[in-house]
């Protein structure tokens, strides 16, 4: 009976090591993509780059890195609302994770929600008592934005006809 328990424990430890190294295995695979994602937007290829975050999300579907570059990669081309939600899936996963806080600031920015983006500005103050890059960031695009906010265009400026 002492033998069967210990086989048992050994395969038990064999399948919990398994395991590890199997997680361990595509959060490398999904770190791989995300790298090559970022050259990619980097070089200004957003689609080529959303196309390796996705991949880089099947193999890890709670890389951070990834969902904020997917949020990344969608605003750079122009579906500000479809990165806001990546950067909230970031957010759900890490809720004090920087380059979200800071890229969801930014997108807040360009749908014209200031008070969003302050809030995250705030956030942002927190986290980094001593500055950081993202709050830099942010703080220089709430500047801009308050320098020069958008056209609002009322409802009673259409053009008649």
């Amino acid at each position: 009976m002492r033998t069967v328990f210990i086989v048992l424990l050994m395969i038990l430890g064999l399948s919990v090591s398994s395991d590890a190294q199997t997680v361990e295995k595509y959060i490398k695979i999904s770190e791989t993509y995300s790298a090559k994602a970022l050259v990619a937007l980097n070089g200004g290829n957003a689609a080529d780059a959303q196309a390796l975050y996705e991949k880089a999300l099947v193999a890890d579907p709670s890389s951070v890195v990834a969902l904020v570059g997917l949020g990344k990669a969608h605003s750079e081309q122009g579906r500000t609302g479809r990165g806001l939600k990546y950067y909230r899936f970031a957010l759900e996963v890490t809720p004090n994770n920087k380059p979200a806080l800071a890229e969801q600031s930014l997108a807040f920015l360009k749908k014209g929600n200031i008070d969003r983006a302050t809030s995250n500005q705030l956030i942002l103050e927190r986290l980094c008592s001593d500055g950081c890059d993202e709050l830099s960031a942010v703080n220089a695009a709430i500047d801009e934005f308050r320098a020069h906010p958008p056209e609002v265009k009322l409802l009673e400026d259409k053009p008649k006809g």
